[in-house]
Parts: structure tokens; C-alpha cells; sequence
């Protein structure tokens, strides 16, 4: 199974670099690495719904709310990269459907907000540290990734640069139709009973 330094390696040999046998080792190149990996792990797991760092979780509100706009504030998770939706219980907030009443959110310094008194379910996207966590597709993802940021400090070739963010990009082309095929998708606005109604040929 991938280790972090496994990744690390995968990048640095793509880059025509010697591999470190362990993230501890001294010199220019461990040095780097340790002052961009977490950033750079995080900058990915944040910008991709990967499933690995999908997680759910339910919200007591806070016992602070906000200055103005919404009636609620609610924490968002410690291990928390990027909320992906809010439901008050099952139903998603902005839905039209269902019992509980229309509501935004916003996300905003660490908290959630809207008007939904709690709890809330949320999805969101959690940091994960351990890459045995991760699926082959995401190790390759953050090995091209650490390989764009090190090019050219390391190599000093544009070209070097280049490579790597076709290798990232066609990593992650592949990542997108996979996750695609993972699950229902998603519909982010449902058709409203009136519109259901409306092309169906019926009464609302």
C-alpha cells in the first residue's frame, strides 16, 4: 500500500529526480517536499469531490449566530476542506419539495449559516492524511500535482512544468469520468411539483 513518501517518490521520478527514503531525509529536496505536501494535499482534496474524503455529519447549531442575515450559525467540522451541501434533515436546503422551508446557506469563516433551525446534516469534503485512504487515481493526482509544484525549483525546466500538468490533467480527466460513473447522480435543482405537472399535461 502507498505510503506518503511513495507519493513523493512517484512524483520525483517523473521529474528525473533520485527518491528520498523517508520524508526525513536531509537535504534541498526533502526540505521542499516537507514545506509543500500538506498545502498541496489539501489545495487537491479540496478542488475534487473525491469519494475518500467524502463524509457526513450532523450539526448542533452554535450558541453565537450571525450579525445579520441568518438566523443560525453552525461550526463547521475541525477536519473540514470545503462543504458540499446542507440538508435539514433529508431534504437538501433550496429544495422546493417537502415538509421544512426554503432556505440558503452560506459558508463563511469556519461556519455554516442559514435560517434552518437544527440540527443539519451536512457533506462535506474531510481531510484525509493517510494515503492508503486514497484510491490509485487520487495517489497519481497528488504525485503530478507535487510534481508541477517541483519542477521547476528542482529541475529549473519549463518543460519539466509542462509535462507534469499533462499528466495532472489527464489524471484527473480520468478521475472525473470514474466518479461519474460512482452513485445517482446528483440533481442540484429538482424540478418543482408545478413544473412536473407542467409537462406532464396535468393540473398542479
Amino acid at each position: 500500500m502507498p505510503s506518503e513518501v511513495d507519493v513523493v517518490n512517484y512524483a520525483l521520478i517523473k521529474l528525473g529526480q533520485n527518491p528520498l527514503i523517508s520524508l526525513t531525509d536531509s537535504g534541498e529536496v526533502a526540505s521542499r517536499v516537507n514545506l509543500i505536501y500538506p498545502l498541496i494535499r489539501d489545495q487537491l482534496q479540496r478542488i475534487f469531490p473525491w469519494r475518500a474524503c467524502k463524509a457526513r455529519k450532523q450539526i448542533a447549531a452554535s450558541t453565537e449566530t450571525p450579525e445579520w442575515g441568518y438566523a443560525y450559525k453552525y461550526p463547521a467540522p475541525s477536519d473540514n476542506l470545503r462543504i458540499i451541501d446542507v440538508y435539514s434533515g433529508n431534504y437538501r436546503l433550496g429544495n422546493t419539495e417537502g415538509p421544512f422551508p426554503r432556505s440558503q446557506w452560506s459558508y463563511e469563516q469556519g461556519s455554516i449559516l442559514t435560517d434552518i433551525q437544527g440540527p443539519i446534516n451536512i457533506i462535506y469534503l474531510k481531510r484525509v492524511t493517510d494515503p492508503n485512504a486514497w484510491d490509485s487515481l487520487m495517489v497519481s493526482a497528488m504525485s503530478a500535482f507535487l510534481a508541477m509544484e517541483l519542477a521547476e525549483p528542482l529541475t529549473n525546466s519549463p518543460q519539466k512544468r509542462s509535462q507534469a500538468t499533462a499528466w495532472f490533467n489527464e489524471v484527473m480527466m480520468a478521475a472525473r469520468n470514474a466518479s461519474s460513473q460512482e452513485g445517482n447522480p446528483q440533481i442540484i435543482n429538482p424540478d418543482s411539483s408545478w413544473e412536473n405537472a407542467r409537462w406532464a399535461g396535468g393540473d398542479y
